[in-house]
């Protein structure tokens, strides 16, 4: 691969001195112009002197200036206002606050809420698939037989079944929300309607009584855990300003 040529030198080229330093004449700074190594002159003016201006002098508070140590800055004092009081609540001693809920307020109501919600909803789409079952099934053969069971649930529910097994579900779902209002009525009244069902249960299932024991242990805990010994004391709790009982 051929090489660049080499830039030829000019004929007054001369090399540096042998300490490798500039081997012209010095010159000191601020003087008139310095002869090139080809002894030609070039007439450089000299450089102007310039003098460096004076800034003011930082002052800090007290009248000090930046060459002494600047004195501390003023305190600032901070302006005091009126605290802000609260009353304080009164003890649970004294009859001024209620007691902590127990846990089996809240077992009672998460119980009950639980089951009727789930109860009207399976109740309703079980009632759904033997409307629409029964529309679409034949009456012979095998669809024969379902549509007759399906057809039977049906009328049934048309003929009143369907309202105790909506209202007991759905009174019990409202009441449970009223059960941590800390309501001595909304205690009666859910245990009055626990009863109902399990009454109107039974008659319904006097044929096949097996099958009565499983929504009857549900409702059963899900009614007497309201009356234990901390439920009633935090459902009979009274302040000492309302002889009623209902929280102030």
């Amino acid at each position: 691969m051929p090489q660049p040529p080499v830039p030829a030198l000019p004929p007054d080229f001369q090399p540096p001195s042998g300490d490798g330093g500039y081997g012209g004449d010095l010159q000191s700074y601020g003087q008139p112009g310095y002869g090139q190594p080809n002894g030609r002159g070039h007439g450089y003016s000299p450089i102007p002197s310039t003098t460096i201006p004076s800034f003011p002098t930082a002052s800090y508070p007290g009248g000090q200036t930046s060459g002494q140590p600047p004195a501390p800055w003023p305190s600032v004092t901070t302006p005091t206002h009126p605290a802000v009081g609260y009353p304080a609540l009164p003890s649970t001693a004294d009859g001024g606050s209620p007691p902590q809920r127990p846990a089996v307020v809240g077992l009672a109501a998460t119980l009950a809420a639980t089951a009727s919600l789930q109860w009207v909803c399976a109740l309703s789409f079980c009632w759904l698939v033997a409307t629409a079952g029964a529309a679409q099934l034949g009456t012979s053969g095998l669809d024969g037989g379902v549509y007759h069971l399906l057809n039977r649930f049906n009328y049934r529910m048309l003929d009143g079944l369907a309202w105790p097994l909506y209202l007991f579900p759905v009174a019990s779902f409202v009441l449970s929300f009223l059960l941590l209002a800390r309501r001595a009525w909304a205690r009666l009244a859910y245990t009055a309607t626990g009863a109902a069902a399990l009454l109107w249960s039974a008659w319904w299932l006097r044929d096949d009584f097996v099958w009565w024991f499983i929504p009857a242990g549900y409702i059963a805990l899900a009614v007497l855990v309201l009356w234990t010994a901390d439920a009633t004391r935090w459902y009979r709790w009274k302040p000492a300003s309302d002889p009623a009982g209902q929280p102030s």
